[in-house]
């Protein structure tokens, strides 16, 4: 057992009384009870863990440290190292604090790095303080079919999944859920996004309005002049009919931003107009 380990109690006496956990198909010892941690031992991936961290919520747990509610760390061990699953606030405010020397722990014995990895996104799923491009990246790393999915499409366009500025792309849970239903379609969409926004900004909504009409209208908007009239309008001219649209009807969400979209399409034509299958032009 690695140095950086300081057992609170005998390995062997109470092994067989620990609580389990189960991480995907696998079942783990709990070792919470157990391991007492040096700060300084605990490792960050950066290759599943988020980009950023809040400076006003690890200041925060600096200037109110509580031990009654830090709760317990989760790392995961790879040979002698330990790396850092989940309680990274937590871990940085210790790092700051010159009195805090180790830290009660979580450890977890991981087979792959994507093991590690769906940990995370399992532990984070149910947190409000994880942002989805966070979970997106740990997906990814765990080699989630859906995730792997959606980023090779996100960069066939250029785009990088990131909640930074620039020619990022942040709505995924958007692009995901088109993903799961059809690949082909979802790459189609977010190819004709990228261009109506002009390789900006691609909200949310656009990416499932586009494809709700794609897969339930009666023409290919993937075809001129449904995709020629979208991308000369651009986004500006989308966005504003769509918030105008939502104003007068009170409704919201993606559908009601599709039939804004058909009705932008339709706009001055008489025949042959775009129009959900089973309803009305």
């Amino acid at each position: 057992m690695s140095n950086n380990f300081k057992p609170v109690e005998d390995w062997e006496e109470v092994w067989e009384n620990c609580n389990t956990v189960n991480v995907g198909e696998k079942e783990y010892r709990d070792h919470s009870s157990l391991c007492m941690i040096m700060k300084e031992a605990i490792h960050v991936d950066k290759r599943y863990q988020r980009n950023t961290v809040s400076m006003k919520k690890i200041n925060n747990i600096v200037n109110n440290w509580d031990w009654r509610i830090f709760g317990a760390l989760t790392l995961a061990q790879r040979s002698q190292d330990l790396y850092l699953i989940d309680g990274g606030h937590r871990w940085r405010a210790a790092m700051i604090r010159a009195d805090i020397k180790v830290l009660p722990a979580k450890v977890y014995d991981f087979e792959q790095l994507k093991e590690e990895a769906s940990a995370f996104v399992g532990i984070n799923t149910t947190s409000t303080n994880v942002r989805p491009t966070d979970i997106h990246k740990a997906k990814v790393t765990a080699n989630d079919e859906i995730a792997v999915q959606t980023e090779k499409i996100v960069d066939e366009f250029g785009y990088t999944i990131s909640e930074e500025k620039g020619n990022k792309f942040k709505a995924v849970n958007a692009l995901n859920d088109c993903v799961s239903r059809d690949y082909d379609m979802a790459e189609q969409v977010f190819g004709l996004c990228s261009q109506i926004s002009k390789n900006g900004h691609i909200p949310g909504y656009l990416v499932k309005a586009i494809f709700f009409i794609a897969e339930n209208s009666n023409q290919n908007i993937f075809q001129n002049p449904w995709r020629k009239k979208l991308i000369d309008c651009g986004l500006e001219i989308v966005d504003a009919e769509v918030k105008r649209s939502r104003a007068l009807t009170c409704q919201g969400g993606y559908k009601a931003a599709a039939y804004a979209i058909i009705g932008l399409l339709n706009k001055g034509r008489r025949v042959n107009k775009v129009h959900i299958n089973g309803g009305s032009e």
